[in-house]
């Protein structure tokens, strides 16, 4: 009978540790889950198709990165951006642009399709969530992919006091020769005057086998900018994948958390 009582307490023993090591994995694991929401941001007619990824850490404030696609991509691309963001504490909105690719889920066609119809959405995002009651005071950082990369920069130099920094992934600021581009063919008139406007915080990332935004195109770029740093990915093309793709993960976040000191 002895035995048996015992035996029961090891097992009571046991369940109780078992639920405290459980609890404290869901206390610790608790800060780094996120909420995914669809979110489409209307102005007249115009929708922009989207998903917003919010750090699950109750009613708190939060820094947000704006993601853009590229020339032909959608909000997909970015999925594991948003995720990766938004479980270490920064929002994420990932988007389509109108017109932006032929599997946009915005609004418009891409024969409509521009860089200043571009600059248009990402214009309008960035007012929709500047009124968001989540969004940590000066928190908010614009970011894209090759042209996407570019609205981001040309935005940024528009209203300034609303960015706090920027993150472009190979921006496509030159055409490139494979597009009929000679290397001074830029994708809108004196690009470079324009984005020295911006005088905040900017990193930008090209791989070094990068056919279409070559490292010296970009480093024209960082020459622009006051405050710019050029992350070269050794191995990378136009994109980022596997190692690389987590590498610059884990500088973004790096990016915004430091700028936020």
């Amino acid at each position: 009978m002895q035995h048996r009582i015992i035996d029961g307490k090891k097992k009571l023993a046991s369940v109780i540790l078992v639920a405290f090591i459980l609890a404290v994995i869901a206390f610790i694991c608790s800060g780094n889950e996120y909420v995914e929401s669809e979110l489409i941001i209307e102005k007249g007619e115009k929708k922009i198709y989207g998903r917003l990824y919010l750090p699950d850490r109750g009613n708190g404030r939060f820094p947000l990165v704006i993601l853009g696609h590229g020339y032909g991509g959608s909000y997909s691309d970015n999925l594991d951006y948003g995720r990766y963001l938004s479980s270490n504490g920064i929002a994420c909105y990932v988007f389509d642009f109108c017109g932006g690719s032929e599997n946009s889920k915005s609004s418009g066609s891409m024969d409509d399709m521009s860089v200043w119809t571009e600059t248009e959405d990402l214009n309008d995002i960035v007012d929709f969530m500047l009124e968001e009651n989540w969004l940590q005071e000066d928190g908010l950082f614009l970011a894209g992919k090759s042209l996407g990369g570019a609205v981001a920069a040309i935005v940024g130099s528009e209203r300034p006091e609303d960015v706090a920094g920027l993150i472009l992934h190979y921006p496509y600021f030159v055409v490139p020769p494979a597009f009929g581009g000679d290397g001074s063919t830029y994708v809108i008139e004196d690009v470079f005057g324009r984005i020295s406007r911006y005088k905040g915080n900017v990193l930008i990332f090209n791989g070094d086998q990068d056919k279409y935004v070559h490292l010296d195109y970009t480093q024209q770029a960082v020459e622009a900018y006051e405050n710019a740093e050029l992350v070269v990915m050794e191995g990378s093309g136009h994109g980022f994948r596997g190692q690389a793709r987590d590498q610059v993960k884990e500088r973004m976040v790096s990016f915004v958390l430091h700028a936020l000191q």
